[in-house]
């Protein structure tokens, strides 16, 4: 008899055989920053991931204010920003997501699937292999599991691939033990001589290694690592210059490993039995880590002497961990999650900000973890204005180039709002400007002038004259006010001719 299970029977089925252990790995999370920029929104995991009524993702400012929910449901957690912050990508249902930084436009890109059967059959004079001893009558019943999840999603720098965890295999579990008679589900106490029991457990291509994936339609790229020999490869994240850090646990220690380039050879930057959810520094120098839910560690991307930063200690409970960290896009701060155990200690556990020798330390979110912070490109040069130095002389029709606009990072848009003329101590508005109304970024335009009338014959009288002029440039950062100063010259006189 088999039947197909959706993917939260599997999460229920490892829940019950763990117990508090795999809620205790769901919240480590990995926390995913990892691209330069400015400082925007965190985004983290609330509630259990393995619950349906309280898994969900939040971003909030980076001191905790204005939460918004983006997305709740089965397996929502581990958010990851793209590197220019417009999108995030998230384990959902046994598999991945996208979705925008408002929560906007979810695709689901990959789903977890699982599959379960179970019998049960009696045998007479059974003879149990090791010890060759033969029992009379037995019962065996077998379980088998097979599976196939993708988690942890981590966008490459250019944006057009995602490196996620797969994990897989197919695990049987069998049991057989004595019982009385045919058909009888009660198998005998140990305490009976005739009693046996035997447990075996074989887990087939089991394991979890690291493949990429299209961010947009969830096809397979590549395998980045390979799978087999129940050895994890697990919580991968990119660089900006593009290196894959991630978990490798195996035979019960966890350790940090980096792959340099897509195709690479993983190698080995820490040396702990508990070091997981690594996260690089924006400037993909330096790794920051979980260390063995007590420390958080901070190495260099080639590996070497490891620095536990310097967490503070809870004022209250009976004891803490710390895990997830994630650096801020300007790579002065690192978020994290500290936990800590007794009623006591609940002011003390949330997602905190800090800097990296201890300082500033400070909880923004009360339920919190595997925080991701927001990448913000950094703003566009400012458009800026230059004035012609020194002294410009008017041509004969009081004409003049006085400087120039550089339109900044973003198409601008220009206007002049004023170009008045003073004269000795007075002043006159019969004064035109010319400039491009619109300017590529990076582009300049040349600002011209035009002094008639009362202003030319004032000008020309008083020898000398200052020019304020006075222009607005809007562009994607708002109206900005830039003004151009210059000292004009009126025109040479012309000496006339003698008449007979």
């Amino acid at each position: 008899m088999s039947r197909r299970h959706p993917t939260r029977l599997v999460a229920v089925v490892l829940a019950a055989a763990f117990g508090l252990a795999v809620l205790a790995i769901s919240m480590s999370g990995r926390g995913d920053a990892a691209f330069p920029g400015s400082n925007g929104r965190i985004a983290y995991s609330s509630g259990d991931s393995y619950s349906y009524s309280s898994a969900a993702i939040w971003t909030a400012n980076a001191d905790g204010g204005s939460p918004t929910l983006l997305s709740a449901g089965p397996g929502v957690s581990a958010p990851s920003y793209s590197p220019d912050g417009a999108r995030i990508a998230f384990d959902r249902e046994g598999g991945v997501a996208v979705m925008s930084a408002t929560g906007s436009g979810l695709v689901q890109l990959l789903l977890g699937s699982s599959w379960q059967s179970s019998s049960t059959e009696w045998k007479k004079n059974y003879v149990d292999p090791h010890s060759g001893k033969t029992i009379p009558i037995v019962k065996i019943q077998s379980f088998v599991n097979e599976w196939q999840n993708f988690d942890h999603p981590s966008f490459s720098p250019d944006g057009s691939r995602l490196v996620v965890a797969e994990s897989g295999g197919r695990r049987t579990n069998k049991s057989i033990c004595a019982v009385e008679a045919l058909n009888e589900f009660t198998c005998l106490g140990f305490g009976n001589p005739n009693a046996y029991f035997n447990y075996e457990n074989d887990c087939d291509s089991c394991g979890s290694h690291l493949v990429s994936i299209d961010p947009h339609t969830g096809a397979r790229i590549e395998a980045l690592t390979s799978l087999g020999g129940e050895r994890r490869d697990t919580k991968p994240t990119y660089s900006a210059d593009g290196k894959i850090a991630f978990s490798r646990i195996y035979q019960g220690n966890s350790s940090i490993f980096v792959i340099d380039a897509p195709g690479g050879t993983p190698r080995r930057v820490t040396n702990g039995s508990d070091d997981r959810a690594p996260d690089f520094s924006p400037d993909s120098s330096k790794i920051v880590y979980s260390h063995g839910y007590a420390d958080i560690g901070l190495v260099g991307v080639g590996g070497g002497a490891v620095q536990l930063l310097p967490v503070p200690a809870p004022t209250e409970g009976f004891g803490s961990y710390v895990n997830s960290p994630a650096f801020s896009p300007d790579g002065s701060r690192i978020v994290l999650r500290r936990a800590v155990y007794g009623s006591g200690g609940r002011d003390g556990t949330g997602l905190f900000t800090m800097a990296l020798d201890g300082s500033g330390f400070t909880r923004i979110v009360a339920d919190g973890y595997a925080p991701s912070w927001q990448p913000l490109p950094p703003p566009p040069p400012r458009p800026k204005a230059r004035a012609k130095k020194g002294k410009v002389r008017l041509n004969g029709k009081g004409r003049a180039a006085i400087g120039a606009i550089v339109c900044g990072g973003t198409r601008c848009a220009l206007k002049v709002l004023s170009a008045r003329l003073k004269v000795g101590k007075g002043s006159c508005r019969q004064v035109r400007t010319r400039l491009a109304r619109k300017l590529a970024p990076g582009r300049t335009a040349r600002l011209g002038i035009k002094v008639f009338g009362k202003c030319l014959a004032a000008l020309k009288q008083a020898g000398k004259g200052r020019l304020t002029v006075r222009v607005r440039v809007t562009d994607a950062l708002g109206k900005r006010v830039l003004t151009l100063k210059v000292t004009l010259l009126p025109p040479k006189a012309h000496k006339g001719k003698a008449h007979g």
